[in-house]
């Protein structure tokens, strides 16, 4: 832009580069947020939320997940930085329940958080204390123990929940 344009384009060359990066930085936000709503915290709930409050709840997440990511990018020096720890964080927590879903295994409410806090929870202590040692990276520990911990509560308690409920029906 500085070495072809001339001085009157390129303030109009600026302005629609920042006007693509912001509009697809609004669209990533709201995707977010929607998503945490709609996604996470409405099947969480025994009573759906009204429009409303639901709308009040995506428009709080959007600044809360607004101001955490000027955080994130104010804290590292590059983008794959960011994208990398965001993964060792994401990926123990989702993964398995993800793909265990997309392949009809489906599980309790329970079960998922369970498995995401426990995946999550050895992916912190892995990074802290045994990445350097080892050289393995927290995520493969963290998949690994949430997948253990996801099919373990699936197989023997939401099994027996699932035989107790049709034992009962008949």
């Amino acid at each position: 832009i500085d070495g072809i344009l001339p001085v009157g384009i390129k303030g109009f060359a600026v302005a629609g580069l920042m006007a693509i990066i912001m509009s697809t930085a609004d669209s990533a936000l709201n995707a977010a947020a929607v998503s945490f709503v709609h996604d996470f915290v409405q099947p969480l709930r025994k009573t759906p939320l009204s429009e409303n409050k639901e709308l009040t709840l995506t428009k709080l997440m959007t600044i809360v997940i607004g101001v955490f990511s000027v955080l994130a990018a104010s804290f590292y020096q590059n983008i794959l930085e960011i994208l990398l720890s965001f993964l060792n964080a994401w990926g123990p927590a989702i993964v398995v329940p993800l793909y265990a879903g997309l392949w009809g295994h489906k599980a309790s409410s329970k079960t998922f958080i369970s498995s995401a806090i426990a995946g999550t929870l050895v992916a912190l202590v892995w990074m802290r204390y045994c990445q350097e040692i080892t050289q393995i990276d927290s995520l493969v520990p963290g998949i690994l123990t949430n997948a253990i911990l996801f099919y373990s509560l699936r197989y023997f308690v939401d099994r027996q929940k699932s035989q107790d409920f049709l034992s009962k029906k008949n």
